[in-house]
């Protein structure tokens, strides 16, 4: 084998990718080619042989970035896919814990209108029974008032400690 059949590294590990399938005709550096017509190798076929080596080098580098950049690719629009579905997980508990909290929050409304409207029939009532209490009072006012002057004016007998009238 010479020099020139050697394979070149390639995208794998082993090398096995490194040429392009064979292409009909002639191939550079195995004869039939060169200025004179069937000789093999001359300076410009070194040239060309660099110049195709360093291409398939350049080739092979390129294909090894874009692989590499295919697999982040995939990692991205996994995880992107992944972030989505957690996203969509998201927005459901969000949406629950939304609707639960409405509802808790409609409960409290019911319980605070329910409490408000005890309250305002326990003041109500016990305003209510003041009410009747200060007119009780009253009344028991107005009737010392007019006993008062009852007494001072000698039309009844005053009453001793124990509630009686006494005759004067």
């Amino acid at each position: 084998m010479s020099e020139r059949d050697v394979p070149m590294p390639g995208p794998g590990s082993d090398g096995a990718d490194a040429h392009p399938p064979p292409q009909p005709g002639p191939q550079p550096g195995h004869g039939g080619g060169g200025a004179e017509g069937g000789g093999s190798g001359g300076p410009f076929d070194a040239g060309v042989r660099t110049q195709l080596e360093l291409l398939n080098h350049n080739l092979t580098v390129l294909y090894g970035d874009m692989t590499a950049i295919g697999q982040e690719l995939v990692a991205l629009r996994t995880s992107v896919n992944a972030q989505g579905e957690l996203l969509a997980d998201l927005d459901k508990q969000v949406k629950a814990v939304d609707q639960t909290l409405r509802q808790e929050l409609r409960s409290l409304e019911v319980v605070v209108r329910t409490g408000f409207d005890d309250l305002i029939k326990r003041i109500t009532a016990h305003s209510e029974a003041q009410k009747a209490h200060a007119d009780d009072l009253a009344a028991t006012f107005l009737r010392a008032m007019k006993y008062a002057a009852d007494v001072a004016a000698k039309r009844v007998p005053p009453y001793d400690d124990k509630g009686k009238g006494k005759e004067n």
